[in-house]
């Protein structure tokens, strides 16, 4: 009887440690400092999600991309932040996933060390509905 006992109390804590998880920190990741979900529309630029750049890449691209919901959904609005090395702030506003003359002419303009970033991205989906689009920062590398 007593070795029963000990065998149901193993077989209890295994059960309780193969099917305990903390969902909160299973479904998250930091990104900069910050914790982002996982999950949901994100932005493509050139097929990338943030990170480094080359200026050929860009030169190339004249419109941003959604991936991570529904196929076909397209960008309706976005904001870019553009930061040069040494010189102020540069915003621009789009109302559409083609990118703008001003925004490509722009973007032709930027050197190696500048960042962008894009914010307030919204996206509509093939039903109709929006999201809100997880962006991240660009550098621009040779």
């Amino acid at each position: 009887m007593k070795k029963h006992i000990v065998l149901f109390g193993l077989i209890a804590v295994l059960f309780l440690v193969a099917f305990t998880t903390n969902k909160e920190e299973q479904n998250s990741t930091v990104i900069e400092n910050a914790t982002v979900t996982i999950g949901g529309a994100y932005l493509t630029f050139a097929g990338e999600f943030g990170g480094e750049i080359t200026l050929k890449k860009m030169s190339a691209t004249n419109k941003l991309g959604v991936a991570g919901c529904a196929t076909g959904s397209l960008i309706t609005k976005f904001t870019v932040k553009i930061k040069r090395q040494h010189k102020r702030v540069q915003t621009i506003k789009g109302t559409s996933y083609l990118l703008n003359k001003q925004l490509k002419s722009v973007l032709k303009e930027l050197e190696i060390g500048d960042t962008f970033e894009f914010i307030k991205v919204r996206a509509q989906l093939p039903t109709g509905g929006n999201v809100d689009v997880v962006c991240r920062k660009f550098r621009v590398i040779p």
